[in-house]
């Protein structure tokens, strides 16, 4: 892919891990260095990170990008599924069969009239 090429031309220094701490505005502090960076997200998608959450950060220039925090959902998923969770605890998982599961209630095309 056109991302991994420009990645290994460019030095891994760019890339890095580090945990999340706070929020200033629309930029999420990170524990290590006293800086913050902007996150980026899928269209339609958003999320602040609780504190010492594990991000991926992206350097492009002097600006700090999160691109992306570790996964520690343990929903029982397969290949093609998704689940969406908040650390309060709520949940949607969307299975491959079309069921809809929300916070444990589960729905499905059937069920419409």
């Amino acid at each position: 892919m056109w991302i991994n090429e420009k990645i290994s031309e460019n030095n891994t220094e760019n890339i890095f891990t580090v945990n999340v701490a706070g929020t200033d505005g629309d930029r999420i502090g990170l524990a290590e260095g006293n800086d913050s960076a902007k996150a980026f997200y899928p269209y339609g998608v958003f999320c602040i990170p609780p504190d010492n959450e594990r991000a991926v950060v992206a350097k492009a220039g002097r600006t700090l990008c999160i691109i992306g925090c570790e996964s520690k959902c343990d929903i029982p998923l397969k290949k093609g599924e998704i689940a969406l969770y908040s650390s309060g605890g709520a949940s949607i998982v969307l299975k491959n069969d079309g069921r809809v599961i929300i916070n444990g209630h589960e729905f499905s095309s059937s069920d419409n009239p």
